[in-house]
């Protein structure tokens, strides 16, 4: 029995490419059945692939004289083996406080932690942990329970960038059973029995049951998370050739064609769309499939529509795209485009940049109208304003809400805003258009060509507010 299971660990471990030769491994020993195991199946193919192992036990500071004693076992353990040891101590219920995590996962998080620095500070290649085919079913049974989606049901990977899992392949009972043969002792974690833990109530009561209406049922749920991960693999690639045709960055933001979207296949989009999420957030954890699902939902809604999602993520609809950025930065919808204001001074150049990326160099000149000309109205490159109608000297800056334009000498006004919407101008640009205004009440939009009838050269004018456009040239 023990030589077999061990050939299965080694052909798992073959078939994955989870070792190599001469490969350095940090290996997680808690003194439990499973991490004895692994160090066991580990030494036997140590000469084969000329192994480097360091055993590594970590103190969580929870069971006071329990775990006490698992430490002094694994170093015991350890020390007989010929194996370098390592041990750490730490008050993760504190961590878990700190964290504003549970103990579970800050336990989770100390121990990877010690793991990846004994891993660095050695400069070994990986860290091997004991999960185990039954660790693997509970894993995935509470990934559907947390409705995480497809990925979420091939569970555990046999390698996660460093970290490598030799045991997926054998149960519980083998190790038992395996252990028991060479009369290999552990220790008991009396928490295991505890089924306040969401894990050990599915190891103690749901697995069991299960195993009732259906013997292997811990096996089947395994072999179907093999068989998840091979089609969430294929998926990946479909998907990220989906993003890859789909997706355009633009001013630190991603954007997303609607037609093109709506055209690829349902479970490609909510692939896409999780990338997409991922890729603006920097991970994935914590982006379940709601926020996927309340993503894709923007295609289907009319422009203007927006969401809110984790990390600091806004979504939004503009016409035939879907924007994602983030709210802190680049790519943030909404008014305002931070605080620059600058008074126009007469006879003084001035550097506007537009939301096109051009610069506009500008020169604001004030003039008798008895000297003005009908035809100086008409220059493409002059804009004119009753410099009598202004109370103080207009500011370029960026909109704001309330912001407002005359659309004739009656008196009709418009809001900016609207003006906008009418042109089709998407939320993420128009927090860059700059404006010339007094007040709320907008003079001009340079790259619009809009300008305030209330400001309107008329034959009462006496001094004209003339501002030429000198040069404009392209950002690089």
């Amino acid at each position: 029995m023990y030589q077999n299971i061990i050939d299965k660990v080694k052909k798992y471990c073959i078939d994955r490419e989870l070792l190599k030769e001469n490969m350095g491994i940090v290996a997680g020993l808690s003194g439990g059945a499973d991490s004895v195991f692994l160090l066991e199946a580990l030494r036997e193919l140590q000469n084969q692939f000329s192994l480097r192992i360091c055993a590594v036990h970590v103190n969580h500071g929870i069971r006071g004289e329990e775990a006490a004693r698992d430490e002094l076992f694994s170093e015991r353990y350890a020390e007989g083996m010929g194996v370098p040891f390592r041990k750490f101590m730490g008050d993760v219920p504190m961590m878990a406080a700190e964290w504003h995590m549970s103990v579970e996962e800050a336990g989770r998080e100390f121990r990877y932690r010690c793991l990846e620095d004994v891993r660095q500070e050695l400069g070994y290649d990986v860290i091997a942990v004991a999960h185990h085919r039954d660790d693997q079913a509970e894993t995935i049974l509470l990934h559907m329970l947390r409705g995480s989606g497809l990925r979420g049901m091939g569970g555990m990977l046999p390698r996660r960038d460093r970290i490598i899992r030799p045991l997926l392949c054998v149960g519980k009972e083998e190790i038992l059973e395996a252990l028991a043969e060479r009369g290999i002792g552990f220790c008991q974690d009396s928490t295991n029995e505890e089924i306040r833990y969401r894990r050990n109530k599915l190891r103690r009561e749901v697995i069991p049951l299960l195993q009732e209406v259906q013997e292997g049922a811990a096996e089947h749920l395994a072999r179907l998370g093999e068989e998840m991960q091979e089609v969430a693999a294929y998926l990946e690639g479909q998907a990220e050739a989906c993003c890859q045709e789909l997706v355009r960055e633009e001013k630190g933001c991603l954007k997303v064609e609607v037609d093109a979207f709506l055209n690829i296949p349902n479970i490609l989009r909510r692939e896409v769309a999780m990338r997409l999420l991922a890729r603006m957030a920097g991970r994935r954890r914590d982006l379940g499939s709601i926020h996927v699902a309340k993503f894709q939902e923007l295609f289907a809604k009319g422009t203007g529509r927006s969401l809110d999602l984790p990390y600091g993520l806004r979504a939004w609809r503009e016409y035939g795209w879907v924007f994602l950025g983030k709210t802190n930065g680049v790519g943030e919808p909404g008014p305002g485009g931070g605080q620059w204001s600058e008074e126009l001074c007469l006879g003084k150049d001035m550097t506007v940049t537009i939301s096109r990326g051009e610069k506009w160099v500008l020169r604001p000149m004030k003039k008798e109208a008895e000297r003005f000309s009908a035809a100086n109205l008409k220059k493409c490159c002059t804009k004119c304003f009753d410099y009598d109608r202004m109370d103080t000297m207009p500011r370029f800056r960026y909109w704001e809400p309330g912001d407002f334009l005359w659309l004739d000498r009656k008196g009709r006004r418009k809001k900016l805003n609207r003006i906008f919407v009418d042109e089709k101008i998407p939320v993420a640009d128009r927090r860059r258009i700059p404006i010339l205004a007094m007040g709320s009440h907008v003079l001009w939009i340079p790259e619009l060509n809009r300008q305030s009838a209330f400001f309107y050269v008329t034959e009462e004018t006496q001094e004209v507010l003339c501002i030429e456009r000198l040069i404009e040239c392209n950002i690089e």
